[in-house]
């Protein structure tokens, strides 16, 4: 069933035509006060969401493996969490047991690397899996050994599973060679086009959740660096959080049948927002 689940799923990934680029004037080089802007982002919701059912977990934070898993991950850190951290802290370089610790210095790193980030990815850059395992490297390299590498291990949060490990290298190059091909850079002459290209590649890149943590963070990111690409401000993310959670998770679901409506409506919002508060 997997197999054939997948295999339709291939079917569905058409490559589309590109869409021309329209250069825009933005530098690339201004700094930002990203502190308030990514602290915002620490907040909203982790999305569950199954596009490949196997594996069955019995906590949201526990990975373990179903009986016709091919090999043994528990001796992988990114299978382990740190001992005292009652399985709440994800086995780490630094040792630490605290959640609200470790919440605090995955905030500050991920400022930290946007600093970076905002720097290496112009506005003409076409995005490729490989850029967003950089990406991830840069914000995680400091504190988890797994940093910047697609998971092997498979997970599920809310008793929603997400890709199976096999699937994750074949989709990441798919999503490379269609989605990001077609909508980066993200310099499209209308706003229907950037608000549609902000809507695809988060969708995708939420669903196939490459890393073992940090991917719907990682999807806001690259949805940042897209939009200064198309020079709109800083996105605002709080719409996707609080009472606007149901709404976020909903459109990430509409994305399982490729349906990308409700979160373009949500990105058309969010851009807006961003706009009137900038």
């Amino acid at each position: 069933m997997v197999c054939l689940v997948y295999l339709v799923y291939l079917v569905c990934l058409v490559g589309r035509i590109g869409r021309p680029h329209q250069k825009n004037q933005r530098d690339p080089t201004d700094r930002t006060d990203w502190t308030a802007h990514l602290l915002r982002q620490q907040a909203l919701p982790k999305i569950s969401v199954p596009r490949y059912p196997s594996v069955v977990l019995h906590s949201p934070n526990e990975v373990r493996m179903t009986a016709d898993d091919r090999y043994d991950v528990s001796d992988l850190p990114e299978a382990q969490f740190e001992p005292g951290s009652n399985g709440l802290v994800l086995k780490n370089l630094l040792g630490i047991t605290s959640k609200h610790i470790m919440d605090k210095v995955e905030a500050r790193a991920l400022e930290q690397a946007m600093d970076v980030l905002v720097r290496a990815y112009g506005e003409t850059h076409r995005f490729t899996s490989t850029d967003l395992c950089d990406c991830h490297r840069t914000w995680f390299g400091k504190i988890y050994e797994w940093a910047g590498h697609y998971r092997h291990v498979n997970v599920s949060k809310d008793g929603f599973p997400f890709a199976a490990v096999a699937h994750v290298p074949v989709l990441m190059d798919q999503f490379t060679r269609d989605v990001l091909r077609r909508c980066t850079p993200c310099s499209f002459t209308s706003r229907a086009e950037v608000v549609h290209a902000l809507a695809e590649t988060h969708v995708e890149l939420v669903l196939i959740h490459p890393f073992r943590d940090g991917n719907g963070r990682l999807a806001r990111v690259l949805s940042t660096l897209m939009a200064l690409q198309a020079g709109l401000p800083l996105l605002d993310f709080s719409l996707m959080a609080g009472t606007g959670k149901t709404a976020y998770i909903t459109a990430i679901q509409a994305g399982l049948d490729k349906h990308y409506v409700p979160m373009e409506s949500l990105f058309g919002e969010i851009i807006e927002q961003s706009r009137s508060s900038s």
